[in-house]
């Protein structure tokens, strides 16, 4: 379902690190997330959270398959960004190279390339929108 997630399918291992990365984040109650429906159906999630050492807030939003192709994720990434800014200046996001409408949405809601990671896993795609 999560193709572009993290990298994709994730192992063992790596799940678990990330998931002891993140859920301090959780459990601490510092980030806001929602429940994205359509149609009285869930299809998806959306958060504004910290990340650890940066300022600002981080945009993350995963849409069911049968969810994309249809202008959810603009304007979801569109509401993400008014309600982000009222709580700070500076929001982040990361993509997965391959996942060129993430790209195309994040870019029409005025975020700006900040650079390319390689990791051993993959590379990732930072933006960040003032």
């Amino acid at each position: 379902m999560f193709k572009h997630a993290a990298g994709g399918h994730l192992s063992p291992e790596r799940a678990s690190a990330l998931f002891d990365k993140i859920a301090p984040i959780y459990r601490e109650g510092r980030f806001a997330i929602w429940l994205v429906e359509e149609g009285g159906r869930p299809v998806g999630h959306a958060e504004l959270k910290p990340r650890a050492g940066e300022e600002g807030l981080e945009l993350v939003y995963f849409l069911a398959r049968e969810a994309q192709g249809r202008g959810l994720g603009t304007e979801l990434v569109g509401a993400l960004v008014r309600h982000g800014l009222t709580e700070t200046k500076r929001l982040l996001a990361t993509v997965h190279p391959d996942n060129a409408r993430s790209v195309k949405v994040l870019e029409k809601a005025g975020f700006a390339f900040l650079r390319r990671e390689e990791h051993e896993d993959g590379a990732t795609l930072y933006f960040e929108r003032r």
